[in-house]
């Protein structure tokens, strides 16, 4: 027997972020009346609700919070029942047994419940991106006789949906009797990295929620969660001193791609080259100039060092940078060209530097499992953490960061920096990215959060020039 549920309902285990908002607005309201002796009432009815839930107590919480608790509530009962039985009269005693019988049902039948349930959760695949629906699939396997009711799964599979600190409950419908029910739901990421982002659980409290037993998840395979990133269009100009089948074609002399002259045949040119009506007319041998295929080495310098960002979640300047990296690999790798992606201001624990040499793949869940911005970590050494851009010859280097990231120490020919303001992009201005040459080096400027992917594709096109 089969049970399917596509559709489980989703819960917030923590309700602080809808309190806050109906707050605000019940104050906004009071201000918009415009009467001044409502206002008064209420400054004073905050002033009362402020001391009425503050806690002069903190110390006796760990001693008083299972009151909070259902059960709590059902012990309180016993106890205070018992008080009735020995001072009034035996009714109390009655009550007290039906506290204690209460009692025992809502403890006993999740934790038993529980031991006859197991779980798998796997994904339906291995890698997807921000904002890219992917599902999600439980099979949940009963070996009792009896349907199990009340089953919830409680994780961290959505990001940045409504805190960093809370969880989701996912609501599940009964579990038939010796059957595996297979439940499936849509998780949107919000922000890279892997899901789940932690082991999840298998709950149950029913039938009263006095008591809640719990299972982990097995897990069969998590997926990697990808920078989110579109189409470029355009390349930059090649300069390419390496030569490779798989390369661009250059407009270096060689035996591939297009004709971009005619010259005097030469010993060992092939007869296929020759433009016969040019022969005709200078009446010598004349044979055609091809392109050759080359490679022009990539370097991406990625500046992490927390002190030098701003923001939070997936808007934060850090998050904005990846995705711009991300952004030029993934168009770059197109192409065939070698990139060596480096990023410093990371603690030395972790691995800084990754190429596509083993594919787009490596280089992709490279970024996608950086770490999260911590606004409080120590600053780290730029220049002591940071290679020498520029040591593969006539490589170009993309230096990716914000107003603060200093790269005067790295000495390159030849670079496109790419310029994130962390000031503008905390107070989400409209577009003013802008495309700026100085010398050799180009500057693309972004400081909308909002645009921030259709800004950079239009001054990837500035930067480029040409190409498709």
């Amino acid at each position: 027997m089969l049970a399917s549920s596509k559709t489980p309902q989703f819960m917030p285990m923590s309700g602080k972020g809808k309190q806050e908002n109906d707050g605000a607005l019940m104050i906004g309201n009071k201000k918009d009346s415009g009467e001044k002796a409502n206002g008064g009432a209420s400054s004073a009815m905050v002033t009362i609700g402020k001391y009425a839930n503050h806690d002069f107590c903190p110390w006796a919480n760990k001693y008083v919070y299972w009151i909070k608790q259902p059960i709590g509530w059902v012990v309180c009962g016993a106890f205070f029942s018992l008080l009735v039985g020995i001072f009034i009269g035996s009714q109390g005693y009655v009550l007290m047994s039906a506290f204690i019988a209460l009692l025992i049902l809502g403890a006993v039948w999740p934790w038993l419940s529980m031991k006859g349930v197991s779980s798998k959760l796997s994904f339906q695949v291995s890698r997807s991106e921000e904002k890219q629906k992917t599902v999600a699939i439980l099979n949940v396997v009963n070996r009792w006789p009896v349907p199990i009711f009340g089953l919830m799964v409680e994780g961290k599979f959505l990001q940045d949906l409504v805190s960093e600190d809370d969880k989701f409950a996912i609501g599940l419908k009964r579990a038939p009797g010796f059957s595996v029910s297979r439940f499936e739901w849509e998780l949107e990421p919000q922000r890279r990295g892997q899901i789940p982002t932690e082991q999840p659980k298998l709950v149950n409290g029913f039938p009263f929620g006095i008591y809640r037993a719990e299972n982990q998840i097995e897990i069969e395979g998590e997926t990697i969660v990808w920078p989110n990133t579109g189409e470029l269009r355009g390349l930059p100009e090649l300069n390419g001193l390496q030569f490779n089948i798989q390369g661009l074609a250059s407009d270096r002399p060689g035996n591939d791609g297009d004709s971009i002259g005619v010259r005097a045949f030469r010993q060992g040119d092939s007869l296929r080259h020759i433009h016969w009506a040019k022969t005709a007319c200078r009446n010598e041998l004349i044979v055609r100039e091809r392109q050759t295929c080359a490679q022009q080495p990539i370097e991406i310098v990625l500046d992490l060092s927390p002190a030098n960002h701003s923001g939070v979640g997936s808007k934060s300047t850090y998050e904005w940078a990846i995705r711009i990296a991300a952004f030029i690999a993934k168009q770059l790798h197109r192409h065939h060209s070698i990139i060596y992606l480096k990023c410093i201001g990371l603690a030395d624990s972790r691995p800084s530097m990754v190429t596509n040499q083993g594919g787009l793949r490596e280089l992709l869940d490279f970024l996608a499992m950086l770490p999260e911005l911590e606004i409080d970590a120590p600053a780290q050494d730029l220049v002591g953490s940071q290679h020498q851009a520029g040591m593969v010859a006539g490589s170009l280097v993309y230096l990716i960061g914000t107003t603060h990231s200093s790269f005067h120490s790295i000495q390159t020919d030849k670079s496109v920096r790419v310029v994130i303001d962390p000031v503008e992009f905390s107070h989400e201005p409209e577009a003013k990215t802008k495309t700026v040459s100085q010398g050799r080096e180009k500057q693309i400027w972004i400081s909308s959060p909002g645009s921030a992917a259709v800004e950079f594709e239009k001054a990837w096109e500035g930067v480029c020039g040409h190409g498709a």
